[in-house]
């Protein structure tokens, strides 16, 4: 699989450099956390390479904390409203069916206690369509959060933030 020598490829070269081992089992699932980004991975390795202390999490958080500051996830969320944030949350979080009991279950589950209607939920999509930022985009009949690294920040999100 051309993703596995990929990886492959990048863990010879970072230890080529002078990086520790790193499983490929534990390569693999990050470069796959965000729908094998390449750029994202080398930022993962150039980041171990610089500070060898971090473990695999430790380097994720630093690369996520430098990925969001430079697109301006936060500033993004607070322009959208709070339907927009939970129906947001529920696009990330793959939700299949936005206007049932599916999405109300799963946002009571992550500690939501005022969860929108249907009907806000539709109202909230159409926005987050609509924004200059084009948050969501609709592909093979199923609503998706445009950026995978937006989305999972979105995921990182507690209930008080909404």
């Amino acid at each position: 699989m051309l993703d596995d020598d990929f990886v492959r490829h990048q863990l010879k070269a970072y230890t080529r450099s002078g990086g520790a081992d790193i499983p490929f089992d534990e390569a693999r699932a990050v470069f796959e956390k965000y729908d094998n980004s390449p750029m994202y991975f080398r930022d993962w390795l150039t980041v171990r390479l610089a500070d060898p202390s971090l473990d695999a999490a430790a380097a994720q958080d630093a690369v996520e904390k430098a990925i969001e500051d430079s697109a301006g996830f936060r500033d993004t969320w607070l322009q959208i409203s709070g339907p927009q944030r939970a129906t947001l949350r529920l696009v990330a979080d793959g939700v299949g069916q936005l206007f049932g009991e599916e999405a109300q279950t799963h946002l009571a589950g992550i500690g939501l206690t005022h969860r929108p209607t249907g009907d806000q939920i539709n109202a909230a999509i159409q926005g987050l369509n609509r924004k200059k930022h084009k948050s969501i985009v609709k592909w093979q009949n199923r609503w998706h959060v445009r950026d995978s690294f937006f989305a999972a920040w979105v995921r990182r999100r507690g209930p008080e933030e909404f």
